[in-house]
């Protein structure tokens, strides 16, 4: 199953369904609130294979259930399909560069001493200590705000040395970005 996906570009489920042959699966997700919304449909073959698409609309981070359509539509008595991980998220495309070397020693916007080591994003306007998780060539990361920047037009995030090092970036490029909600 796949963990994340860019907004408005083309996402697929593939998996098994342990249910009978031409089983139709409805694909939904859990909005903010708890709301259960349909996002795909699909038919299981002869050995429980299926293939749902859709295109997400909305950023952010949502649990996925695949249930089978009893009658006409699935209803929340009807068991989830076990897909082994449930967790989806949904990641805004935009630019991003890193910094550190010559920086290093000073203290960040956030009080933090910018190491080699200190893993963390800059931005403009997210609070110090607001939790992101970034995507880049397959590769996540979750981190926080640590400092303020960055001031480069057309550059909405600076990552860290340490954090740009954890997903392989080099240079200025294009991540999948989210800020994730508080713990609670």
């Amino acid at each position: 199953m796949p963990s994340g996906a860019i907004v408005g570009r083309g996402v697929t489920l593939q998996a098994t369904a342990a249910v009978a042959p031409g089983t139709v699966l409805t694909v939904e997700m859990r909005l903010p609130g708890g709301v259960w919304v349909q996002t795909a449909s699909a038919v299981t073959a002869a050995d429980g294979g299926f293939k749902a698409s859709w295109v997400p609309r909305q950023v952010g981070r949502f649990e996925l259930r695949v249930r089978p359509v009893d009658g006409a539509a699935a209803s929340d008595s009807t068991p989830a399909v076990d897909l082994g991980q449930t967790s989806f998220t949904v990641y805004r495309l935009q630019r991003a560069t890193w910094y550190g070397p010559g920086l290093f020693g000073n203290r960040t916007a956030c009080g933090q001493k910018l190491t080699r080591h200190l893993v963390g994003v800059a931005h403009r306007t997210l609070p110090c200590g607001t939790k992101v998780a970034i995507s880049y060539r397959g590769k996540t990361l979750e981190t926080v705000v640590v400092d303020h920047g960055p001031f480069v037009r057309g550059v909405k995030w600076d990552l860290t040395q340490a954090a740009s090092r954890v997903l392989g970036m080099t240079g200025t490029t294009r991540i999948g970005v989210v800020d994730l909600p508080p713990a609670g």
